[in-house]
């Protein structure tokens, strides 16, 4: 019995319909997904970019301490060296770089994490390093001056890293100026100490690898 041409137009008809409509489905099915995806990510990437911006606020915060405290540091010696004054130094505290509340380190790449860490690993190192040499050879004034390399070193490094993060996650430029011809007046000072004298000088293990190797500053943005 021939088939009807009429039955065989109606079944090709119902089953291509269904086909296409299945097809579509799938195709919007996977384009849900694909937009939920593209939600989700950039919810994440939105949550990232706070903790980014949560630490550029503890590093610049830090740069800021830094410079309160140098200006502290200067009086005190002041004080101390020309007036005798045995207890100038009795108010001004050493700025010691630690973030709280930690970020959420989980939610970083590995390299970043390492770079912040490790910035906070030497400057404790830095810290440790200074406090022992005072119970060896150093004065209250020296322990002062080694102080007040290691907070214009590391204020310009944490400036020079929140640089590095405020660009990346593309937003403005921090006004901090003021603070890094400071920090960087101070290492000059030093810098023009030991070259006066010929390399002898009491200075941070920082500091004095970047005199010897005749490097210019290191670790600020450039203004």
């Amino acid at each position: 019995m021939e088939p009807n041409p009429e039955n065989v137009s109606l079944l090709a008809m119902i089953t291509s319909s269904a086909f296409i409509g299945a097809a579509a489905n799938i195709a919007w099915g996977e384009i849900a997904k694909w937009i939920d995806r593209r939600r989700e990510n950039k919810k994440e990437e939105g949550k990232i970019a706070h903790v980014y911006h949560a630490i550029i606020l503890q590093l610049e915060g830090f740069a800021h301490q830094c410079n309160g405290q140098l200006y502290d540091i200067s009086v005190a010696m002041d004080n101390y060296r020309n007036l005798q004054d045995g207890s100038a130094f009795d108010r001004v505290g050493a700025q010691r770089f630690e973030f709280n509340p930690e970020p959420e380190w989980t939610s970083l790449p590995v390299p970043f994490v390492d770079e912040m860490k490790s910035f906070i690993n030497r400057s404790g190192q830095s810290d440790k390093w200074i406090s022992a040499q005072f119970g060896l050879w150093a004065g209250l004034d020296d322990v002062f001056e080694l102080e007040e390399q290691r907070m214009a070193y590391y204020a310009l490094r944490a400036c020079a890293l929140a640089s590095g993060i405020r660009a990346k996650i593309k937003i403005g430029k921090s006004d901090l100026q003021d603070l890094l011809e400071h920090f960087r007046s101070v290492i000059d000072r030093y810098r023009d100490h030991y070259n006066e004298n010929e390399g002898r000088a009491n200075l941070i293990p920082e500091l004095r690898a970047q005199f010897e190797s005749g490097l210019p500053h290191r670790g600020g943005p450039s203004l």
